[in-house]
């Protein structure tokens, strides 16, 4: 199947996740993302170290937090789906829409490759 542009789409459900960013969990048990601010290589290396170790602190909620546990690199999006349906229920109801939106974010943000 083909989009607009005459690219190859690619199923998601399909796809395999992973992670390009580090993250550390706080207190509370919900995950932190640490995505660099500056994503230039070149500028990292002349700018001074406090610029170049600055971060955006993404905060996720307990819904996100349990997908970003997900992403290891090995399970695909229907396994993650299958996964958190068994743990969370109805709480994440419908699960394969809002896990596919929330992949295209977190690709879109480039916090995830595919």
């Amino acid at each position: 199947m083909r989009n607009k542009k005459g690219e190859e789409q690619q199923n998601l459900y399909e796809m395999i996740p992973r992670p390009l960013v580090s993250y550390e969990v706080n207190s509370d048990g919900l995950c932190i993302l640490h995505r660099p601010k500056i994503n230039n290589i070149f500028l990292r290396n002349i700018l001074p170290r406090k610029f170049r170790e600055a971060v955006f602190k993404i905060k996720l909620d307990e819904l996100g937090t349990a997908v970003w546990k997900k992403i290891d690199g090995v399970k695909n999006a229907g396994q993650i789906a299958e996964e958190l349906e068994r743990e969370h229920g109805d709480k994440m109801q419908p699960v394969v829409p809002r896990l596919s939106k929330f992949l295209v974010i977190l690709k879109n943000a480039k916090l995830i490759e595919y």
